[in-house]
């Protein structure tokens, strides 16, 4: 089935891109996928080559688009939050969204739906049991200042798009990688190694649930903000139910909030600061999350 559209997504070949790339392709959506990867690129028709530094982008990627969907940013958990890697972090979002509407801009080509990600970091850790909604200001902190420079280069879009959506997403579910992976590597050793046993609001999101989300999003051509979030408990509990169905219920090892301060600096927030958001939002569109439910969500997993 083909329905005559082309989507093209930056950040394609990732967790999120993937999965995405699949349900698109259900909808008989063309899917285009911008790569770093040159031999990638040169191998398959769909895929295009970009490079950030160079600023560089194939054009035959924006032939006839009508969708957008950029996702494109090294991992915030890749490595310890030094200078160099917080402008790695930076430039693989702000520069990268720089040089990706430029080009467009270039090819004038107009679009119908452009889709930036963020993240629920946006709002910062420090808010309590407050859950933040779409119209909350911002927090504090790197990762809350990198969502905002992020989200502002987004915005360059609506000049060449018909609509413009950023989702902010939460704690990705997936069996296969990204949130997970530690605890799937941790738990072939029979133990529970808990980071900090503070009970912190966490958000999370099933990864089929994103994918067609941001589908919906986007083909639907809807416009403003989201928090991708289909859950939030705290983060003792999401450890525990993370840990029960790798298998492990015993064998309970915590590592106090202050040890990993002291190994890890400023990324240490990522795993003590509260990261929750509302929802509602989400819940009350058509794109509404079918798993909402931690423990039903990696029985599903």
């Amino acid at each position: 089935m083909d329905n005559g559209k082309t989507a093209l997504i930056v950040g394609g070949s990732g967790l999120i891109g993937s999965a995405l790339s699949d349900v698109l392709t259900s909808m008989g959506i063309t899917v285009r996928i911008l790569t770093t990867n040159i031999k990638r690129a040169e191998s398959d028709k769909l895929s295009f080559y970009w490079n950030i530094p160079e600023s560089y982008i194939d054009p035959k990627a924006f032939e006839g688009l009508d969708f957008a969907v950029n996702l494109a940013g090294a991992s915030v958990a890749g490595g310890l939050w030094t200078k160099s890697r917080k402008n790695t972090l930076i430039q693989s979002r702000v520069e990268g969204t720089n040089l990706l509407f430029e080009e467009m801009r270039r090819s004038g080509i107009n679009i119908q739906t452009y889709f930036g990600a963020s993240a629920v970091g946006y709002y910062g850790g420090e808010r309590g049991n407050e859950l933040p909604d779409e119209t909350s200001d911002p927090g504090n902190g790197f990762l809350a200042d990198l969502c905002v420079e992020w989200e502002k280069s987004h915005e360059q879009f609506k000049v060449i798009s018909g609509t413009l959506v950023t989702g902010r997403i939460s704690n990705v579910l997936d069996s296969k990688g990204g949130f997970m992976t530690p605890f799937k590597r941790i738990s072939a050793l029979n133990i529970g190694l808990f980071f900090s046993g503070q009970k912190q609001g966490v958000s999370w999101i099933h990864i089929d649930d994103l994918a067609q989300a941001i589908a919906h999003l986007v083909v639907s051509q809807s416009d403003g903000v989201y928090n991708l979030c289909a859950g939030n408990d705290d983060w003792f509990k999401v450890q525990k139910a993370i840990y029960k169905s790798f298998g492990v219920n015993r064998f309970r090892i915590i590592i106090p909030g202050f040890i990993l301060k002291l190994v890890m600096g400023q990324m240490a927030s990522l795993l003590l600061n509260h990261s929750s958001a509302s929802f509602e939002k989400l819940r009350q569109s058509e794109s509404r999350p079918r798993h909402q439910e931690l423990e039903e969500a990696l029985d599903n997993l």
